[in-house]
C-alpha cells in the first residue's frame, strides 16, 4: 500500500472498494439480502401507518410529543444502516460500525421513553444536548438484566473512539482477517434491524393504530393493508438467520425484545 512506486492511495482504494463490491454481488451474500429486504419491510410497513406518526391533527395520536420523536429515530435508523451496509459492501467495515452506535443509542433511549412515556431524553437528543445512557436509562432497567445491552453498547463505543479495535487498517477482501470482520458488521446490522422492527411493530405502532390503518389504508389509498403479510415474511427472514446467531447475539435481541420493567 505504502512505498514510493506506489498507486496513489485514491486510486488504490477505489480499486480495492470497488472489487469488494462486485465480490459481494456476484456472490449474492445471505446477509446483505436480508437487510435489503428487512429495509423494504419496515419502510412499507412505516408507510401504511405514516399518518399516526407526523400528522398532529390525526384524532388517535396516542401520544402526541413522543410519535414524532419515535418517528424521527426509527426513520434515521433506515438511513444509517443502509449507509453501513453501503460501506461494508465496499469493504469498509470499521467505518459501518461507526454509524451502528447512533443506531443502536436510538433504539435503546426510543424504548425507553415510550415504555416510561417520558419523551425528555429524547428531546434531549433531537436538541444534541448530553445522555448519560448507563446512568439515565440502563441503570433504570429492573428487568430482564441489561447486561448484554451494556455489553454490545460497550463494543459499539470501543468501535466509536480512537482505540486499537476502531476503524480498519486494510480493505481487501482477500484477507481472512478483514472478512471475519466485516461479516461480523453484517451480522450486527441485522441484528439492529430486528431491534428496529420492534420499535417500529411493538412501541410505535399500537394495535388501535394497526385496526385503523386496516381499515382507512384501503379506502384513502386503494391499497390493501399489507401489515400481516410484511410481518409474516419479516418473521420468515428472523427464523432463518436465528439459525446462524450465537448465544450472545440471541440474549442481546432477546433483552432488547422483552417487556423491561422500570425503576
Amino acid at each position: 500500500m505504502y512505498g514510493l512506486k506506489a498507486s496513489p492511495l485514491v486510486s488504490q482504494l477505489r480499486d480495492l472498494t470497488q472489487n469488494n463490491e462486485e465480490r459481494f454481488q456476484s456472490r449474492k451474500v445471505k446477509l446483505v439480502e436480508h437487510i435489503e429486504e428487512l429495509l423494504n419491510i419496515q419502510h412499507r410497513i412505516a408507510s401504511h401507518h405514516l399518518r399516526w406518526f407526523v400528522d398532529p391533527a390525526w384524532p388517535i395520536k396516542r401520544h402526541k410529543e413522543l410519535n414524532p420523536l419515535l418517528f424521527s429515530t426509527f426513520h434515521k435508523n433506515l438511513l444509517f444502516i443502509f449507509s453501513a451496509l453501503e460501506l461494508s459492501r465496499k469493504g469498509l467495515h470499521g467505518v459501518a460500525m461507526n454509524l451502528q452506535r447512533n443506531v443502536f443509542e436510538g433504539l435503546v433511549i426510543s424504548k425507553y421513553c415510550n415504555i416510561c412515556r417520558d419523551y425528555h431524553i429524547l428531546e434531549r437528543r433531537a436538541d444534541m444536548k448530553p445522555i448519560y445512557l448507563t446512568g439515565q436509562v440502563f441503570d433504570k432497567i429492573v428487568s430482564p438484566d441489561p447486561a448484554p445491552l451494556k455489553e454490545y453498547w460497550g463494543v459499539l463505543c470501543d468501535y466509536a473512539h480512537p482505540t486499537k479495535t476502531s476503524g480498519q487498517g486494510w480493505v481487501d477482501l482477500r484477507d481472512e482477517g478483514v472478512l471475519e470482520s466485516l461479516i461480523f458488521s453484517l451480522i450486527t446490522l441485522n441484528v439492529l434491524l430486528i431491534c428496529n422492527y420492534h420499535l417500529l411493530t411493538r412501541q410505535m405502532i399500537d394495535s388501535r393504530m394497526e385496526y385503523e390503518a386496516s381499515i382507512y389504508t384501503p379506502s384513502f389509498t386503494g391499497t390493501p393493508y399489507e401489515m400481516p403479510s410484511l410481518k409474516s415474511r419479516a418473521h420468515e427472514i428472523f427464523r432463518e438467520m436465528k439459525k446462524t446467531f450465537k448465544q450472545p447475539t440471541v440474549s442481546l435481541i432477546y433483552t432488547y425484545r422483552r417487556e423491561w420493567t422500570l425503576k
